[in-house]
């Protein structure tokens, strides 16, 4: 299976989007809460139905968009009352999105939101990746995981025992 990417939408005749891609433009509760309006040189913030943004700093340029994009996913709640980050990492795993913003060329950043959200989507889940490391270290030591934390079970309950 292939690495999911980043596909540009078009509006041509006979464009045809992708079978299993998703769109993550605005209106879509995918797209950037932010509006880069290049030849006012200001940028704006877009609501998006159903999202509670978490960052409310106005940012001034593409790469501050960029950023304050990604601090929407993690920190803004979405519909499931989950960050947009854990709805990413549920919804678009694994997928190609598709976005209009043009795709950079050969040795250039992908300067698009939905790079940053592909890049989102796809990393490793920080609770899984704390058990796996948990599990690796309890192994080296031959102990069950719970005792690493001195406790009785691994839902962090205490041990009876004195």
């Amino acid at each position: 299976m292939s690495a999911p990417r980043r596909i540009q939408r078009r509006r041509t005749k006979g464009w045809k989007l992708p079978e299993g891609c998703v769109v993550v433009t605005r209106p879509t509760k995918w797209g950037n809460p932010w509006r880069v309006r290049a030849r006012l040189g200001t940028v704006e913030f877009v609501s998006i139905p159903g999202v509670r943004c978490g960052f409310p700093a106005a940012p001034i340029t593409l790469d501050d968009v960029l950023v304050a994009y990604e601090s929407h996913l993690r920190l803004s709640v979405g519909p499931s009352g989950f960050t947009l980050a854990v709805e990413a990492r549920t919804e678009l795993r694994g997928r190609d999105l598709a976005c209009f913003c043009a795709l950079p060329k050969d040795g250039e950043p992908d300067r698009c939101h939905a790079a940053v959200l592909l890049r989102v989507a796809n990393e490793e889940d920080p609770f899984t990746t704390r058990r796996r490391r948990e599990q690796g270290l309890a192994d080296l030591l031959g102990v069950p995981v719970s005792k690493l934390y001195g406790c009785s079970d691994s839902r962090g309950r205490g041990s009876s025992e004195p």
